[in-house]
């Protein structure tokens, strides 16, 4: 036991080696303070553990690295907020998932984000996408100038619609169910003409699954599309059985 009522000191020249085999606890009542001239490690065989009932407060003043082989869980039962003073870069070789309530981006000049195939927005069966050929919307229901918060319809440059698509025979006849060898998808539409539109047409069963199906790449003429389907090569593509398409449907997509 070693009981000293002012100040202890110790000058050690060069090396100090403590060696204890089970316990070591120091107790301090007010400051600690530890003064390392070059490096300091701490090499620890199992876990280590830090409990700090008040504030922490990290100081470094070049680098800080953190190096971790396995995972990493931070929990913070309040707020968290993260302040950079110059550039934020995150680089990520897989996936990122962030799963929260609500999510606001403020920029004070832009926003961009930038991906190399395509960026999507998703909300219910609701998509728009954003890639290299264009920007496109999946929706049943697409409002130009909507009364909802977001762009207004006037600064949109809209290419133009496909009306009133239909499965059609011979004579324009619109149809659902195969008579003719032959069947036409077909629409009028406001798109520029020479535009180039992908065209399917589909065959359901009695069960209204989609058994055969075929895509073809059509041109805009005069305001108008219209493809033309070979259906006995749409069964015999799919060995099909004569009588096993039930019902066509289609779609026609820019």
């Amino acid at each position: 036991i070693l009981t000293v009522n002012k100040d202890y000191t110790q000058n050690i020249k060069e090396n100090q080696i403590n060696t204890v085999e089970k316990e070591k606890i120091t107790t301090v009542k007010e400051d600690y303070e530890i003064f390392a001239n070059k490096d300091l490690n701490t090499i620890v065989k199992r876990d280590k553990k830090t409990y700090i009932e008040q504030d922490l407060s990290l100081s470094v003043r070049n680098i800080l690295l953190k190096y971790v082989q396995k995972d990493v869980s931070d929990k913070y039962l309040e707020n968290l907020f993260i302040q950079v003073a110059n550039e934020m870069g995150v680089d990520i070789s897989n996936s990122f998932h962030l799963d929260t309530t609500n999510v606001l981006y403020e920029g004070v000049n832009e926003i961009t984000l930038e991906a190399t195939s395509g960026i999507s927005l998703r909300c219910g069966g609701n998509v728009a996408t954003v890639d290299s050929s264009g920007i496109h919307f999946n929706t049943p229901n697409y409002v130009k100038n909507s009364g909802e918060n977001g762009v207004d319809g006037s600064e949109v440059i809209h290419e133009g619609d496909i009306i009133n698509p239909m499965i059609t025979n011979h004579y324009s006849t619109a149809i659902t169910k195969q008579l003719e060898k032959t069947l036409y998808i077909q629409a009028e539409s406001t798109l520029k003409n020479g535009r180039s539109v992908n065209v399917t047409l589909k065959g359901l069963d009695a069960n209204g699954e989609i058994i055969a199906e075929e895509t073809k790449v059509t041109t805009i003429q005069k305001n108008k599309i219209f493809q033309e389907f070979d259906i006995e090569k749409l069964k015999k593509d799919n060995n099909l059985e004569e009588d096993a398409i039930k019902k066509y449907t289609g779609n026609i997509n820019v």
